[in-house]
């Protein structure tokens, strides 16, 4: 809160305050010698209070079992925080209900509050927070007290900004921050805490736009203040004019904040109109005939069951698309991992793959080999027969030695005329034998490359191998051994298979 903000509360003369029944209320209920008979004395003080106390207690929406006669019995049954909050909410309202605002049509505002007070009630009982259903309704019945706070002590500026949010919560938020420098929420929450009602109940003033809670506040009571930050949007479905808007809204906002979709909020509405006739009557405040609640319930139930089945089809649909975009997605994936003359591994898809199976050697200290291979003389061959040529000599290469390999097993184009298998699980002798058989496939092939052109190449091939018997070697230190291999083939007279083992040991024979 802006400090101009804040002089300004603190000077005001005028702002709301608790009634002096209230003030007892509280008083009595935050001693360290709590005595229910000074508490209930004080309510029986003020007939119209506890008249209106017991009519509530004994309403269908307590669903009790007995009759409550005196006020005493309530505090019995009911306990102390929940008679309070009851005093509390009838005692405000009478207070205040009477006291002209400028800038503010009190019979809407008083209709919201009393409203969001209702529904804070129901969704505490579906949100599965039935014992602090009284706070809740309290805090609800509080959530927009700010905004009181604010005409009065900026009287010039908040009746036209009321005005231009149209009684839209969102853009009033907007428009007082905007020039005031605070919400009332946030003016809300200074006010409740300067009356030193219960610490939960004003922070859920301060969330009733449904900011975060604070770190380290309980999940209960960052529970309520999501309770009151829907009780509002809730109470919004009779007060304002676009029924389905408002509808919307406040679904979105339940299953958001607290995890109710549409078949769980519909009781709560249900239960929000049934309450609506007993309340109106006991905070004497018009909340609407039978039937135009009726009819608004009826709107917003058939509001949400749309909704419910527009979701599904919705959800359905999302599934369908994202199956496709994985699908698609998989296959770009693929495609950008593939040579595009050859359709083998490219060299990016070749060192992921390797160092994969590196870090297994590493695990399992079983063996890799890669062979290194190069196609002799394709110079030559681009240049007396031209590149198209050429690529077709590559392609043909390339599909000789996919022809000769296991699943596991992967191909790649190492560059130009340079290709790389690589075979985990594999020996020297074992990738010696394989060597030396996609270099008999190679030699046999045909390569058409016109109407009535064909070509024969061969390759020669250099190997090497990285753990089992062999001691562990890197990527870059593999590919090197296997190269060495490769060049002493070729210097040998190419076709032909050079180990990197042969190498090490001067004399051994060579494939």
């Amino acid at each position: 809160m802006q400090p101009e903000i804040r002089e300004r509360l603190e000077k005001c003369s005028n702002l709301p305050s608790l009634p002096a029944v209230a003030l007892q209320v509280l008083r009595l209920c935050q001693s360290e010698d709590l005595d229910l008979g000074q508490i209930a004395k004080v309510l029986t003080n003020d007939p119209a209070l506890s008249a209106k106390m017991l009519r509530l207690v004994n309403s269908p929406s307590y669903g009790l079992r007995q009759q409550v006669r005196t006020i005493p019995h309530a505090l019995a049954l009911l306990g102390v925080n929940a008679v309070r909050t009851l005093a509390l909410s009838f005692s405000l309202a009478a207070d205040m209900r009477g006291k002209s605002q400028p800038g503010i049509d009190l019979k809407v505002y008083w209709r919201r509050s009393v409203l969001s007070g209702v529904a804070a009630r129901e969704l505490a009982t579906a949100a599965g927070l039935g014992p602090v259903k009284e706070e809740a309704f309290l805090a609800a019945l509080l959530q927009d007290i700010g905004r009181l706070a604010l005409a009065r002590v900026a009287p010039d500026l908040y009746a036209p900004l009321s005005e231009r949010a149209g009684g839209d919560h969102v853009v009033l938020e907007m428009l007082e921050r905007g020039e005031l420098g605070a919400d009332h929420a946030e003016v809300g929450h200074w006010l409740t805490s300067n009356w030193k009602l219960p610490a939960p109940l004003c922070l859920s003033v301060q969330l009733s736009h449904g900011l975060p809670a604070p770190e380290g506040t309980s999940p209960e009571v960052v529970r309520m203040a999501r309770v009151v930050a829907v009780s509002g949007l809730l109470a919004d479905i009779w007060v304002r004019e676009d029924t389905q808007d408002a509808t919307v809204l406040a679904r979105e906002q339940a299953q958001f904040l607290l995890n109710l979709g549409p078949a769980q909020l519909d009781p709560v509405l249900a239960g929000i109109a049934a309450a609506m006739g007993d309340v109106s009557s006991l905070f004497e405040i018009d909340l609407g005939k039978p039937d135009q609640i009726t009819a608004v319930l009826d709107e917003a139930q058939e509001t949400l069951l749309m909704v419910s089945l527009g979701t599904s089809r919705q959800v359905a649909t999302a599934h369908k698309a994202i199956d496709t975009l994985q699908a698609k997605t998989r296959a770009l994936e693929e495609e950008s991992q593939k040579d595009v003359l050859t359709g083998l591994a490219n060299r990016a898809r070749l060192d992921a793959f390797l160092d994969g199976e590196l870090k297994a050697v590493a695990r399992s200290a079983k063996p890799l080999s890669l062979i290194l291979i190069d196609v002799d003389h394709f110079k030559k061959v681009n240049d007396t027969y031209g590149h198209p040529a050429g690529d077709k000599v590559l392609m043909g290469v390339a599909n000789g030695l996919k022809t000769r390999l296991r699943p596991r097993d992967l191909v790649a184009r190492y560059g130009g005329e340079e290709f790389v298998l690589v075979l985990p699980e594999t020996d020297p002798e074992g990738a010696l034998v394989v060597a030396e058989r996609v270099r008999q496939v190679i030699e046999a092939a045909v390569h058409p490359i016109s109407s009535n052109q064909t070509l024969r190449v061969t390759i020669s091939l250099g190997c090497a191998t990285s753990g089992g018997k062999l001691p562990f070697v890197g990527a870059a230190d593999l590919l090197e051994s296997a190269d060495k291999a490769l060049y002493a083939a070729k210097r040998s007279g190419r076709n032909r298979v050079v180990t990197a083992e042969s190498l090490r040991a001067p004399g051994a024979a060579t494939g």
